[in-house]
């Protein structure tokens, strides 16, 4: 598979506190907004590794074309679709900050979202965003398994990835931060940060993947989840047996 990888400066090792892994998947229509929040409302020192995972024509040279002078950006151009677990798997991987963020590529992000999270990873092994009663992440999933960690967005510290990673192969789409958060209970648990928001296209999500391909994925995906962690998921399945 192949990798663009930039050299990264001492200083900047020594220095970075946050880093966010953003896979990309023919979200071109999203990302340019998701990216300019990134920008303008992160306030911890941040570099990017931007995974473009085998996107259309349009995404991934829109992907090649993206500059931020002030914010060093690891392009990685992947040759074969790996789905987004994988992808999570390898940002984190990469990652050299203090702390990483995995963001999806259809959000925006609030003002100094970053902040309330690294405060409370002094406390939990794993943080995620929170509105309460104002589900902007995933209303439905919020609402039949809260302990589930929101795919929009969660952070974690870099020295605890050994610890939580990988995702099982067996887990290509879906089910992944339900993984994390067995992982992460394990230790020091999961925890909620109500002062960081992250708003989710929820009623967009999916749609850079066929409909019948994504569905068949997330049913094999929870089905094989299910056998891996003994869980009963028949609410997640039914949810998207509706959608369908």
């Amino acid at each position: 598979m192949g990798f663009c990888l930039p050299a990264i400066p001492t200083l900047l090792l020594e220095l970075m506190t946050l880093t966010i892994v953003l896979p990309v998947f023919n979200a071109r229509d999203f990302l340019e907004q998701t990216l300019s929040s990134i920008f303008q409302n992160t306030e911890s020192k941040f570099d990017i590794i931007l995974i473009d995972d085998l996107s259309d024509g349009e995404t991934r040279e829109y992907v090649k074309k993206i500059e931020a002078p002030e914010v060093d950006i690891l392009k990685v151009l992947n040759e074969e679709h790996l789905w987004a677990n994988a992808n999570w798997n390898k940002g984190a991987m990469m990652a050299y900050g203090e702390y990483i963020a995995i963001l999806n590529s259809d959000i925006t992000l609030s003002k100094g979202w970053d902040l309330p999270l690294i405060k409370l990873l002094k406390e939990k092994t794993i943080v995620c965003p929170y509105e309460e009663n104002k589900p902007k992440l995933d209303p439905v999933i919020a609402k039949t398994d809260p302990r589930m960690i929101k795919g929009a967005a969660f952070m974690f510290k870099n020295k605890d990835v050994e610890d939580l990673f990988p995702i099982p192969a067996e887990l290509k789409h879906w089910c992944g931060d339900n993984f994390l958060a067995d992982r992460a209970n394990e230790m020091d648990g999961v925890g909620f940060a109500k002062e960081s928001t992250i708003r989710h296209y929820y009623s967009k999500s999916g749609v850079t993947i066929a409909p019948e391909i994504f569905n068949e994925r997330v049913a094999e995906d929870v089905q094989n989840y299910e056998e891996l962690s003994g869980r009963d998921m028949s609410l997640i399945r039914n949810m998207f047996a509706s959608r369908a």
